[in-house]
């Protein structure tokens, strides 16, 4: 496949995107931009599952384009949230969306809850990824991330819409875990297969890591022995979610066990290929439970999100999958052809707030990058990339044309392999005390 590097395919493609981009209002959340995105329905109306991938994980203006598209989408049907943070995480927002008690959030890991976690080991990262311990922006994360979740119950609540909100990701601060899986089993300590099953959840103190997912299987191998009779104690759906709380411990402290040792790439792809079958795992299981009428959206980056990421040339650090695996968009795609519709967010310039020493926090623009030529387009905009809006230009089908997701290389795609629309922001901004 050519790359995407000639003036007159660069020329063309500018034109071709200015007749057809929707241009958007700044800043986004608007009734006039939520009633351009009609242009979408026809190409979401039969799908069961839309990606909104983003492009750094650390850009305000990543939570003004989810919350737009949650209020179209969720406008229409779609009631199962999911987002790239740990099973017991999304299980305790999820509980604050249908409660509305605060307390929820506090106590999601991914936003700093220390409870559950071990006192009597050291299970932070020692490798590449140790900045994540040490100068992740937590202050400004929190803020957001608690403001988009209070934003999506209003919503949901709009629609009297039961939103139900879920992780598929593996929980990178694992131990909590414990927490829910005791408040649901204690009250039937009195049956002697539960209270087996307790007496194995007990850490053993001084126990390694590779011995604590050791000790985790084998509570798997008792709650699975048992399901039958879990199901008539509690019920069906309970005895569910003890089964996969038990199996998200496990695979977090299996991932970590490989990934925060990790100081170099190789290793730490080998840690990703681990991440990502967990999320392979994690979002099936999801979608069974939700069933096959159910719709669906996934909220991650847009390479976790990409739709044929074999297709797609990288060359920096670690990716979805480790060179392993399939991305996540790309299992799930070809388990559901011609169901998935997925929308990357794309950006151009600005600065994110990012942790890691080995890249920037600096957007900077890249001459003929995808990014560059929509800036001359609009400050923002929705590009639709489906056949039914227009006839594609061949170059967009044949050529692979640098995209950059955040202050690092980029990637070169040919992007109607990976989205069928681009949801583009010309200049974005750290994350903020909002």
């Amino acid at each position: 496949m050519p790359l995407f590097s000639n003036n007159r395919a660069i020329s063309e493609f500018k034109s071709w995107a200015s007749e057809h981009a929707i241009r958007l209002d700044l800043p986004l959340q608007s009734d006039r931009n939520l009633a351009r995105l009609d242009v979408l329905e026809s190409s979401i109306r039969n799908k069961r599952l839309v990606y909104l991938g983003e492009p750094d994980h650390f850009i305000h203006e990543k939570y003004g384009y989810r919350l737009l598209m949650l209020r179209y989408l969720i406008s229409r049907g779609w009631n199962h949230v999911g987002e790239e943070m740990g099973v017991i995480d999304g299980y305790r927002i999820n509980k604050f969306l249908m409660t509305g008690d605060s307390r929820y959030l506090e106590r999601a890991p991914i936003y700093g809850y220390k409870g559950g976690q071990r006192t009597d080991r050291d299970d932070s990262a020692t490798g590449l990824l140790k900045d994540s311990f040490t100068t992740f922006p937590l202050d400004v994360f929190n803020a957001e991330q608690k403001s988009f979740a209070r934003s999506l119950r209003d919503i949901a609540s709009a629609h009297s819409n039961e939103t139900n909100f879920f992780g598929f990701d593996i929980d990178a601060l694992p131990g909590a875990g414990y927490e829910d899986l005791t408040e649901t089993l204690a009250p039937l300590a009195d049956n002697a297969s539960v209270a087996k099953i307790l007496a194995t959840l007990e850490r053993v103190p001084n126990e390694t890591r590779i011995e604590e997912v050791d000790r985790l299987d084998r509570v798997i191998k008792l709650i699975d022995a048992d399901r039958g009779m879990l199901s008539q104690l509690i019920g069906f759906a309970p005895s569910t979610k003890v089964a996969r709380l038990a199996h998200a411990l496990r695979d977090s402290f299996h991932y970590t066990q490989s990934a925060y040792p990790a100081s170099d790439w190789p290793a730490l792809n080998v840690a990703m290929a681990l991440r990502e079958e967990t999320m392979h795992r994690n979002a099936t299981a999801q979608l069974a439970e939700a069933g096959s009428d159910s719709r669906t959206v996934l909220m991650s980056h847009d390479l976790h999100l990409a739709k044929a990421y074999d297709r797609i040339k990288r060359n920096f650090g670690a990716g979805p999958g480790g060179g392993r695996v399939p991305a996540l968009g790309t299992f799930l795609n070809h388990m559901f052809p011609d169901k998935v519709y997925s929308i990357w967010m794309l950006c151009n310039r600005g600065r994110d707030c990012q942790p890691f020493s080995f890249c920037t926090c600096d957007i900077t623009p890249a001459a003929d990058s995808l990014n560059s030529i929509l800036s001359e387009i609009a400050p923002a905009l929705i590009l639709p990339l489906s056949a039914e809006h227009s006839e594609l230009p061949s170059l967009l089908l044949d050529s692979k044309m640098l995209i950059k997701m955040d202050g690092q290389p980029g990637v070169r795609a040919a992007i109607a392999d990976q989205a069928d629309a681009i949801f583009f922001i010309d200049e974005v901004s750290p994350l903020r005390l909002v």
